[in-house]
């Protein structure tokens, strides 16, 4: 309870509005999700009167290969509605927006999971979330950052998302909800300098001349080596 008190004070003085990712990884021995917890922290809120939105999990593609547990697009969407279900009897957030399912980078595994999910709770949330990373942080060199091969990827991934969601839902909304130019955390003196912001302006150029109107920085601060700003909140380069 501290701590979202201490996140949602520092988002409403800063005027952004937050949205709470639940965590999707609790678990019945069905695996369905289990929302015991997160319904105590919905009415936690509700009593607070948080003005909050919502989504559940990040990256499901990742849960077998980082928790050993897999999550399919059909039943992540099962999950979807069944939140969804939460939000509505409590008076403040029958309305909220929901936001999902966050899937990482639009791989062959990554579409079959966006596809059943579209196929069961597209309608059920307000916008699209999926991620973004441009370079394995672990072999990155400083002049990658110019590659004009690299920017266009981002390209033909917003066209694999289109694809889908227009499939299901013809005009839903589309965000790229976390954005880096290096995977693994980041890499010190490159994903945090100015030779990364290449990629941002070409993330955010592109994302406006494709119709996509929101794009959310992957991390601010105290997070690897993507953050904005450092230790003591100046702007890195």
């Amino acid at each position: 309870a501290r701590s979202l008190d201490k996140l949602y004070n520092f988002a409403d003085c800063s005027g952004l509005h937050l949205i709470f990712a639940l965590n999707a990884l609790r678990r019945n021995p069905n695996n369905s999700w289990n929302s015991s917890s997160a319904l105590s922290l919905l009415k936690y809120s509700a009593s607070k009167k948080y003005n909050i939105s919502w989504e559940l999990g990040n990256e499901p593609n990742n849960y077998r290969t980082m928790r050993g547990r897999a999550v399919n697009g059909s039943q992540l969407g099962k999950d979807y509605i069944q939140l969804k279900s939460l939000l509505q009897p409590i008076r403040i957030y029958s309305r909220a927006s929901l936001y999902g399912p966050n899937i990482g980078r639009p791989r062959k595994n990554v579409i079959t999971l966006l596809d059943g999910f579209m196929k069961v709770a597209g309608n059920t949330v307000d916008a699209v979330t999926w991620q973004h990373c441009y370079i394995d942080g672990r072999v990155v060199k400083v002049m990658d950052f110019l590659k004009t091969r690299l920017l266009d990827t981002l390209s033909d991934q917003i066209r694999k998302i289109q694809k889908v969601v227009n499939t299901y839902t013809p005009g839903k909304k589309i965000w790229l909800e976390g954005v880096v130019t290096t995977s693994v955390g980041g890499t010190n003196n490159l994903s945090d300098s100015y030779a990364a912001g290449f990629l941002w302006l070409n993330t955010l150029g592109m994302l406006a001349n494709r119709g996509i109107d929101v794009v959310i920085r992957h991390s601010f601060f105290d997070h690897g080596y993507n953050h904005l700003v450092d230790q003591n909140f100046n702007p890195l380069p």
